[in-house]
């Protein structure tokens, strides 16, 4: 019983960081298409807006490693 609850709390953990990588991925995917359009079209705004854009990516990707370094020390 005590060892289903575990793997259901692990499975709870890889979920979680599955949502938040696939999250960084439609945001890395957006940045590059709208990188490239604004660099075809020169568009100045776009690529200022990638760039503040990219920020967000920066913090998923810093929380995706804080959950991963938490779940690899609960299962340690």
């Amino acid at each position: 019983m005590i060892k289903e609850h575990i793997l259901s709390a692990f499975d709870r953990d890889l979920e979680h960081i599955q949502g938040l990588v696939l999250r960084m991925g439609g945001l890395v995917e957006v940045a590059l298409r709208d990188s490239v359009i604004a660099l075809e079209s020169g568009d100045l705004e776009l690529a200022a807006q990638v760039r503040e854009g990219d920020r967000q990516i920066d913090e998923l990707e810093e929380l995706i490693r804080i959950e991963v370094e938490r779940v690899i020390a609960l299962r340690a």
